[in-house]
């Protein structure tokens, strides 16, 4: 789209997610580890041939379990939006 480039992307991963609560009254430690996956769609607008600016958003999924600190499962995941600058080379 002459100096435009859409794309789109996702994977897989292990995730490792740790929480740490102290206070006077409650001191809890939780580790999890568990796969998570995420997808992306963007835009790059080139300035010139080497370098683009653009946006990125990424929806990352992910579900841990936290337990003494947060009883059952939580989304660990979250809705991301960047905005970019690239060297192509």
């Amino acid at each position: 789209l002459d100096r435009f480039e859409l794309y789109a992307g996702g994977g897989a991963g292990v995730y490792r997610t740790s929480l740490w609560t102290k206070n006077s009254q409650f001191d809890s430690e939780a580790d999890d580890t568990n796969v998570g996956y995420q997808g992306l769609l963007g835009v790059d607008y080139f300035l010139t041939r080497s370098f683009s600016i653009g946006m990125e958003y990424r929806k990352f999924k992910l579900d841990a379990k936290l337990d003494p600190a947060i009883p059952g499962k939580i989304d660990a995941g979250g809705d991301f939006l960047f905005a970019t600058f690239r060297g192509h080379f």
